[in-house]
């Protein structure tokens, strides 16, 4: 048994007339992909760069937190003055803070105050927190 496919003149003509524009709609998909391809790439980037920030905003939390806990827990901030304060942020990873004091006299009498806690940057200090690796937390303006 034989099929014999039959074209009306309808359709003859609509092929006559469009026939030439059958790749078109192929070629308006491939650039559709690469269009959604491209901002899907964008998306990706956008989303690693803010969770790489995110990490080093929340290792900064841990360390400014820390230092904050070590500050109540001494007794005598004074005789801390130029000394260290070893901060221990991950595994086998601390951060060595210089606490610095400046003399103030009230009634005649000079102590030391505060005045700011940093830490001189290594490349420990630059994985963990990023950028230069710099904390400085200062008591006065």
């Amino acid at each position: 048994m034989k099929y014999q496919i039959t074209v009306t003149k309808r359709r003859k003509r609509c092929i006559e007339q469009y026939g030439h524009q059958r790749g078109e709609a192929m070629l308006e998909a491939l650039i559709g992909i690469l269009l959604m391809a491209a901002i899907g790439l964008g998306l990706t980037y956008a989303a690693s760069r803010a969770a790489v920030a995110q990490r080093y905003t929340n290792t900064q939390n841990i360390v400014v937190s820390a230092i904050r806990e070590q500050l109540v827990s001494m007794a005598n901030l004074s005789a801390k003055c130029g000394n260290t304060i070893q901060v221990s942020v991950a595994a086998n990873k601390n951060i060595n803070f210089t606490v610095n004091c400046d003399p103030v006299s009230i009634a005649g009498k000079t102590i030391k105050v505060l005045s700011s806690i940093e830490n001189v940057p290594d490349d420990d200090s630059r994985e963990l927190l990023g950028g230069d690796g710099k904390i400085v937390i200062s008591a006065t303006e």
